[in-house]
């Protein structure tokens, strides 16, 4: 039988036990009870809550997992059905063939499989279908489960375990298979506990304050630590912030609350969704929208956004990721399934719930896990028929409308109207109308805002805007605009003064309209605020402008000034300019300043630098005397304080001082630095002296290196005294390094249980003192022991495996019984993968016969539907009725047809008739098409084609009927793509679409007569795109409409630079690239011919390597990609070329083998010459018996000049005789050299 492992997760809070998605309006018209509906996949099986507190369940029944007694192993419910004897239920879970729920009365019941006891029984009831009740644990209000283990939490914040304890999953200090617990206990050091969740075998939960806990099996880091080591109690790992979590079989998930996604832990077949197919033992962060909720399983993973999208990744060999495809996928991707408010991922299938309370799954069948009342696997997302989680309340109220203006201010421009609506069950449809206007106005008229939901207003008036949801309701709100003016005000006048002649002066004085809101002045082409009569002592030409409060500007209007006198002003600036350079006074130059306006422009310049001279003299001298007062204060206050910074302060003023001043106050400051002197080498004393006898008493390397530098800085005699009690204290911290350096190798030994690990921590522990060495060599006979016996292992899995891959090759039934042994003899996860794949192709076998039943009955059943004859029908039925039950129904349903044709062909020929007479009154398509189909079933008489004729006559007339395109539009845009609509041409057979570019026809698309929308996509960002259509009813082309559209406005991100590229003489290509560091850069390698070949993440101004695996022409890029709009730049590209002997290859050069017995094992030690030139490149070894049977496979590690490689197997699996051991070059992962071989002998 087939031991499935499980996910997955359901991720619950103590606020709510289902994530709500935030920021979606559902599509649908219900309002449901007060129990929360959800799903849950498990191994093979699925259960579901409805809103009424009963539980539905499907798929594998071998446990009594579906809540009804087992037939056996084969038994399966292929449509979801009630779990007898259960209401009141709230929360339920379904783990490896056995099925959780929680009760309102927060009481935990379960059924299904118990070998672990988790069923909370210690009696072992491995098929027990009616719920049992968790004793020993109450006031539960969360729960999860993983392959045999259960997780509770408590409204106190605890958690609680029992059940399979295998890899120490309980968390309660114990690990082991016999480990397992019948009765909940409370794991140690959890409080303030929010959510919970249970993998294959490894646990995880979440504190209130954000943090992840983690503790069980860590094979592949699943638990986040940054290591490989069991847990068997929780410990924090490095994330923050978190919401929720989600742990699968190797695998972990964490949603922040900031929407982000993270994971860790496996990914071979991508699940981490990194873009890689590397193992994480660090949280990494997933690239996804923001993201409501997460769920996980054995090898892929889900996640629903806040708009109700699916997202999935990682394995896809059944269709799980529900693409339509089986490839894997090692990024997230959004699938073809809308308003969905939960996600589960099961083992192989996904399951999910829309917003109306119905399911959909797609995935693995055999099981009927999907509940679709089949086998057949789903590639995409497929419904349950039948089945509703809500219960469906009709909706009555109407959308509410939110009016606001982009201004209320004045303002001469138009003013755009924001319109936010929102509805309980969502929002259909919404449009805007000027006036105000009844909601019957808005069933055909009016503009459509559903997507840009705002409008622009161009004048002042009333708006009315309409929404209806999508049960039917409509609102109306109206909007007064009154706040647009685009009248300027009128312009200003003038009025000029001349005052008395000998002034040589004249006052303007600018009259302004009463509404202007800024009043200008400009004279020179410079403008100016006007606050009053303007003076001028120059000819000048004045102009004057209004604004008023809107923004409207007046007409400019001028005044030209003239005949002002020059020479009173020039006399008294020259004399004031004069005074100043002998005065060498601040108020004269100022008073000299003053009177410069007064005068020309070429005066104006001359006498200011001759002022400039004045005032750099006066600003010189006094600058001076500033310098030297700071410079005797800083003096002063250095000898009063004996400090070095104060004397530096100082010294720096002084040497800016002349020779006399400098010089006296330079001998105060020496004075005061041998002071200073004197007193620093005894405090460094006094501070090395200390730090030596801190090291004595502490032994830390960290404060000897400290000690040392302190030390090092004194006289010859402190020196030598000091350095002689380091060197002491230096011999006793190696040792102790020694100690602890083994002792980690010895740990890493334990965790990692790595030949070569065991190996390297021999050689640090042989190092050391009796008592040390003993002590840790006995851990290390212990670890290889353990790798011996996984080595066995590993030997019997890969022959399963071979054996499985050779029986789905051949589909024979003796390969199939051949490999099934050698599967049942694995572990239970191994045995369920495999098993897994047997039982796929043992169905094909079986169902190969059957179907060559059914083809023959189909053909049959298709050959009688075109002869139409009595005969071929009676055939027909004979091979029907052989078959069984599902396939006859649907076949003899078909032949029924026939049947009843042939009885009524007369009566068929009255309907026929009369529908032509209707056709030839209404004129309307669809009658003429319902015509048109009853005479073509017609057989072969006069009356058909009389019938016939009459049909075209009717066509004719409408072509004339009917010839205008009307409501061509535009439905909605996005960056790259225009959405079209139309009213249906009666009559039309096709529409002929055509796309222009500045009058060019650029595409034309074909489109049968019963289109009336169609979407243009691959459009270019920011283009003006015009669409003409023409309906054609038979051979004729009628009147074209045409209409324009824009693209929406993206901006692109700023193009990145290729700095460098260049491929070395071992293949590797080095680049250097430069980018904004608001998007995201990466390095494109594309073939000569455009293909891609790499594309990897790169960092600004940091080499990025890649190796090659073939030779050839390529091309180099830099990427800057745009996350947000999903839009990318490239820079230049730069090509590069591999030639075939770059990527030879390395030859093993100078390679040894040895064999010797070492206590109870045979070990293998094998070494060549270490000439590796870069990382792509290793040697890999491989050990056969002498039936040609690979007993090991490595790749060394490095020694000296050599790369060692040495394998330790049991005296018992390895008997005398003799071995092959081989060596061969590797570059990359697929490329080799011809191995070197040498046979030898074990005594």
């Amino acid at each position: 039988m087939r031991k499935f492992l499980k996910k997955w997760t359901a991720i619950v809070t103590i606020a709510a036990i289902i994530v709500s998605v935030s920021n979606f309006s559902p599509i649908s018209a219900f309002a449901s009870s007060n129990v929360t509906p959800m799903i849950d996949a498990g191994a093979d099986h699925s259960i579901a809550l409805k809103s009424d507190g009963t539980v539905l369940s499907w798929g594998s029944n071998e446990y009594g997992q579906i809540g009804v007694p087992s037939s056996g192993e084969l038994d399966r419910k292929l449509s979801p059905e009630y779990v007898p004897n259960l209401s009141d239920v709230t929360y339920v879970t379904a783990g490896a063939g056995f099925s959780v729920a929680l009760k309102s009365d927060r009481t935990v019941w379960a059924w299904g499989k118990n070998a672990d006891h988790q069923l909370g029984a210690a009696s072992f009831n491995n098929k027990e279908s009616n719920p049992v009740k968790v004793t020993g644990i109450s006031d539960v209000i969360s729960i999860s489960t993983g392959t045999g283990h259960v997780i509770a939490l408590k409204s106190d914040g605890t958690v609680w375990t029992w059940g399979s304890n295998s890899r120490g999953q309980l968390g309660n200090g114990e690990s082991g298979f016999d480990k397992s617990k019948s009765t909940p206990s409370q794991v140690s050091g959890l409080t303030n506990i929010i959510a919970v969740s249970g993998g294959a075998e490894h646990s995880l939960a979440l504190k209130s304050d954000g943090t992840v806990w983690s503790w069980g099996y860590n094979s592949a880091s699943q638990l986040g630590d940054g290591t490989y080591t069991n847990r068997t109690t929780p410990i924090q790992i490095g994330l923050t912030n978190v919401k929720s979590i989600s742990a699968g079989q190797s695998h972990s998930l964490a949603l922040k609350k900031d929407g982000t996604v993270w994971a860790w832990g496996w990914n071979a077949n991508g699940q981490l969704g990194d873009g890689t197919y590397v193992n994480r033992n660090l949280p990494v962060q997933v690239s996804l929208p923001v993201i409501n909720s997460i769920s996980t399983d054995v090898m892929h993973s889900s996640a629903l956004d806040t708009t109700g999208r699916v997202w999935t990744w990682g394995s896809n060999t059944y269709g799980q990721l529900g693409d339509g495809s089986t490839t894997d996928s090692n990024i997230p991707k959004s699938i073809g399934i809308t308003n969905v408010s939960q996600v589960s991922s099961g083992y192989l299938f996904t399951l999910a719930m829309k917003t109306d309370g119905t399911i959909a799954g797609w995935g693995y069948n055999v099981g009927g896990q999907l509940g679709s009342g089949d086998r057949t696997n789903k590639y995409t997302p497929t419904l349950i028929t039948g089945v509703t989680l809500e219960e469906v309340i009709p909706d009555t109220e109407p959308p509410t409308i939110l009016l606001t203006p982009y201004t209320t201010t004045l303002t001469n421009q138009d003013v755009k109207v924001n319109v936010d609506v929102t509805d309980n069950v969502g929002v259909q449809i919404i449009k805007w109308s000027n006036g105000i206007v009844p909601e019957s106005f808005f069933a055909a008229n009016g503009t459509d805002i559903t997507a840009a939901r705002s409008f622009v207003a161009t004048k002042n008036n009333v708006f009315t805007v309409w929404a209806k949801d999508t049960a039917g309701n409509q609102s109306l709100k109206t909007i007064s605009i009154t706040n647009i003016d685009k009248t300027p005000p009128a312009a200003p006048t003038f009025t000029v003064d001349r005052g008395d002649p000998m002034d040589g002066l004249a006052t303007v004085t600018i009259t302004y309209p009463s509404d202007a809101f800024i009043k200008e002045y400009g004279i020179r082409d410079v403008w100016s605020v006007y606050n009053g009569p303007i003076t001028l002592s120059q000819d000048s030409n004045v102009k004057a402008r209004s604004t008023d409060a809107a923004g409207n500007v007046s007409e400019v209007v001028e005044v030209t000034v003239r005949g002002l006198s020059s020479e009173l002003h020039l006399a008294r600036a020259y004399a004031a300019v004069v005074k100043a350079e002998e005065s060498l006074l601040q108020s004269d130059v100022s008073d000299a300043r003053a009177l410069l306006y007064y005068i020309a422009i070429e005066y104006q310049e001359a006498y200011g630098l001759r002022l400039d001279a004045v005032q750099a003299l006066i600003d010189e001298e006094s600058a001076y005397q500033l310098l030297l007062d700071e410079a005797i204060s800083a003096v002063a206050m250095a000898e009063m304080t004996i400090a070095q910074n104060d004397v530096e302060t100082a010294r720096h003023l002084v040497n800016s001082l002349k020779p006399a001043a400098k010089e006296s106050l330079n001998e105060r400051l020496d004075i005061v630095q041998a002071m200073i002197d004197a007193y620093a080498y005894q405090l460094r004393l006094t501070e090395a002296t200390g730090a030596v006898v801190k090291v004595e008493g502490s032994l830390r390397q960290v404060d000897l290196d400290t000690a040392r530098t302190l030390v090092n800085e004194l006289n010859n005699s402190d020196k030598a005294a000091l350095n002689d009690r380091l060197v002491r204290v230096q011999e006793s911290i190696n040792y102790g390094l020694k100690v602890s350096i083994a002792t980690e190798a010895v740990a890493k030994a334990e965790g990692t249980q790595k030949q070569d690990d065991v190996d390297a921590a021999r050689i640090l522990v042989d190092t050391l003192n009796t008592a040390e060495k003993s002590s840790l060599n006995t851990r290390l006979d212990a670890v290889q022991t353990a790798i011996d016996a996984l080595n066995d292992y590993v030997l019997k899995l890969a022959a399963a495996t071979e054996a499985v891959e050779k029986a789905e090759s051949t589909k024979t039934q003796d390969d199939v019984n051949a490999a099934r042994p050698l599967v049942n003899a694995l572990n239970a996860v191994d045995k369920a993968a495999l098993g897994a794949r047997l039982d796929t192709i043992q169905e094909e076998i079986d169902a190969d016969a059957y179907q060559a039943k059914l083809t023959l009955a189909v053909e049959a059943v298709e050959k009688a539907e075109l002869t139409r004859t009595q005969d071929d029908v009676d055939a027909a039925r004979l091979l029907v009725n052989a078959l069984e039950d599902t396939e006859k129904g649907p076949l003899n349903t078909r032949l029924d047809a026939i049947q009843a044709e042939i009885d009524d062909q007369d009566n068929a020929l009255v309907v026929a008739t009369e529908a032509v007479e209707i056709a030839e009154a209404s004129l309307l398509q669809a009658d003429v098409t319902s015509a048109e189909a009853l005479v073509n079933a017609l057989p072969e008489t006069m009356e058909k084609r009389n019938l016939v004729k009459r049909i075209v006559a009717v066509k004719k007339e409408m072509v004339t009927a009917n010839n205008n395109v009307l409501g061509f539009e535009v439905t909605a845009t996005t960056k790259n793509s225009i959405q079209l609509g139309w009213n249906k041409v009666e009559g039309a057979n096709y529409y002929k679409l055509e796309r222009l570019v500045n009058g060019v026809v650029m595409k034309t698309f074909t489109l049968t007569g019963t289109t009336i929308k169609y979407k243009d996509t691959n459009l270019s960002l920011n283009t003006v795109y015009e669409y003409r259509i023409t309906p054609k009813k038979g051979t004729l082309y009628l009147e074209p409409t045409s209409l324009e559209s824009t693209t929406f406005e993206v901006v692109m991100p700023e193009i990145p630079t290729l700095i460098s590229a260049s491929v070395n003489e071992q293949g590797i290509l080095k680049a250097v690239g430069k980018g904004n560091a608001a998007y995201k850069l990466y390095l494109v390698v594309k073939s000569d011919k455009g293909a891609l070949v790499s594309r990897t993440s790169i960092t600004s101004l940091q080499e990025k390597t890649y190796g090659f695996a073939k030779g050839g022409n390529f091309t180099v890029q830099i990427e800057a990609y745009d996350s947000t709009n999903k839009v990318s730049s490239y820079s230049t590209t730069e090509p590069v070329q591999v030639s075939e002997i770059m990527l030879a290859a390395p030859t093993p050069m100078d390679f040894r083998v040895t064999v010797t017995r070492e206590g109870t094992n045979v070990v293998f030690r094998a070494s060549v010459l270490n000439d590796l030139v870069n990382e792509i490149e290793s040697y890999q070894f491989e050990i056969y018996d002498s039936s040609n049977k690979r007993l090991a496979i490595g790749w060394g590690s490095a020694k000296e000049n050599r790369l060692e490689f040495t394998n330790r197997r049991g005296s018992s699996i390895t008997p005398a005789g003799e071995y092959t051991v081989l060596v061969k070059g590797k570059r990359g992962i697929s490329l080799f050299s011809e191995p070197v071989v040498i046979k030898v002998a074990v005594e």
